[in-house]
C-alpha cells in the first residue's frame, strides 16, 4: 500500500514536487516491509508444515506459489504486450522479455510499466532456494542458512557498491544486494518461537516502549543523511531487523490497537485486493504520463477497478485450486 501511496503522490499535480520524491523513498521502504512479512508468513507456513508433518511437500509448495502468482502476473504482461502492439504504451522486447522469466530485477532500463516487477522477481528466486534448502537440510540447518543470509546481505551490498559502480543506482533490486530482507522475516520466525517462551519478553512487548523503540529507528534511520557508502547497506540491516520487531509486535499482540486496524473490513478487502493493486498501479500511477488515465483522481479509480476485475476474474478462480495442496 505504501508502494500504490507513493506513486498515488507523485500524480497528484498540486503538490510540491519534493514532496512527490520524498513520498519515492516510502515506497521503497513499503516494498522491504512486504519483504519481511512474506519471508516470516511462508516460513512459519513451512515450519508448521514440518513440525504435523515430519516433512515439507515441495510439489505442494511450489503448486501453491504458482497458483496464487503466476495467473495475474501472466495475465497483466499479456495485457501490457497487447497494449505496447497498438502503441498505447512503450515496451520493448526485453521488458517482456525479464518480465516473463521473473528477471527484472536485472533489467536496469526497464519500462515504467514493468519497472514495479523487480520486487516479485526477488521473492520468487528467494522462493525457489529457500524451501529446497529446509527439506535437504531441514530446520535446524535451514536455521544456519537464513543466518548466514542475514549476514551476508549487508557484505554482497557493499561488494557491489565498491567493485560494480554501473550498478549502483540499480543496488537493493538484485539479488545477492536485497535477498536479505527477505531472510530477515523467515529468521523472525525462528527467533519468537524462543523468545515467546520468556514471560519477560511477552510482557516487554506489549509496552510502548518496545513499539517506540523500532519506530523511532527506522525514522531515524531513513531520515539521516549522515548514512554513506558502507554504513548506507549496514543501515538496511537495521531497517529490516526493525521491522521484524514491529511485525512481530503487530502478529503477537491481538487485542492491540494495529491488530484492530489490521484485522478491520476496510484492511481486509485492501488485502485481498493487494497483489492485484500492486500488479495494475504501474499504468495509471505514472506521473510522467501525460494520458487522461494517469490523472488524479482519475487513475486511483482505475486502479481500483482494474485490480476488483482482475481478483474476480483471474485470482479466485485459481486461488480456489490452493486447497488441493495443503
Amino acid at each position: 500500500m505504501l508502494v500504490l501511496f507513493a506513486h498515488l503522490c507523485g500524480t497528484m499535480y498540486f503538490l510540491p514536487t519534493s514532496f512527490a520524491i520524498a513520498f519515492g523513498d516510502l515506497g521503497n521502504f513499503g516494498v522491504r516491509i512486504f519483504f519481511v512479512i512474506s519471508g516470516f508468513l511462508i516460513t512459519s507456513l513451512l515450519l508448521n508444515e514440518y513440525k504435523n508433518t515430519g516433512q515439507i511437500s515441495l510439489y505442494n509448495f511450489y503448486m501453491r506459489r504458482l497458483l496464487r502468482i503466476f495467473p495475474a502476473f501472466y495475465f497483466f504482461i499479456a495485457f501490457l504486450a497487447l497494449w505496447s502492439f497498438y502503441r498505447f504504451i512503450e515496451l520493448n522486447t526485453n521488458d517482456l522479455w525479464f518480465a516473463v522469466t521473473y528477471m527484472s530485477n536485472y533489467h536496469r532500463n526497464g519500462s515504467w510499466y514493468v519497472g514495479h516487477l523487480w520486487s516479485l522477481a526477488v521473492e520468487e528466486q528467494f522462493y525457489i532456494l529457500w524451501p529446497l534448502v529446509l527439506v535437504l537440510g531441514g530446520p535446524t540447518k535451514g536455521k544456519i542458512f537464513i543466518v548466514l543470509a542475514v549476514l551476508l546481505g549487508p557484505a554482497f551490498r557493499i561488494i557491489a557498491w565498491k567493485y560494480f559502480p554501473n550498478w549502483r543506482g540499480f543496488s537493493g533490486k538484485t539479488f545477492p544486494t536485497i535477498f536479505d530482507a527477505i531472510a530477515t522475516g523467515c529468521l523472525l520466525a525462528y527467533v519468537r518461537i524462543y523468545l515467546h517462551q520468556y514471560k519477560g519478553y511477552l510482557k516487554f512487548q506489549r509496552s510502548y516502549f518496545f513499539a517506540l523503540i523500532p519506530l523511532l529507528a527506522i525514522f531515524g534511520l531513513m531520515t539521516s543523511t549522515k548514512f554513506y557508502g558502507i554504513s548506507s547497506h549496514l543501515r538496511e540491516s537495521a531497517i529490516n531487523i526493525a521491522i521484524a520487531l514491529c511485525i512481530d509486535r503487530a502478529v503477537s499482540i491481538s487485542d492491540g490497537f494495529v491488530s484492530h486496524i489490521l484485522n478491520s473490513k476496510l484492511f481486509e478487502k485492501i488485502g485481498i485486493l493487494s497483489y492485484s493493486l500492486y500488479l495494475w498501479q504501474q499504468i495509471f500511477l505514472n506521473r510522467n504520463s501525460t494520458h487522461w488515465v494517469a490523472r488524479f483522481p482519475i487513475n486511483i479509480i482505475l486502479t481500483v477497478l482494474a485490480a476488483i476485475l482482475s481478483y474476480k476474474l483471474i485470482e479466485v478462480r485459481f486461488l480456489k485450486q490452493k486447497n488441493r495442496y495443503r
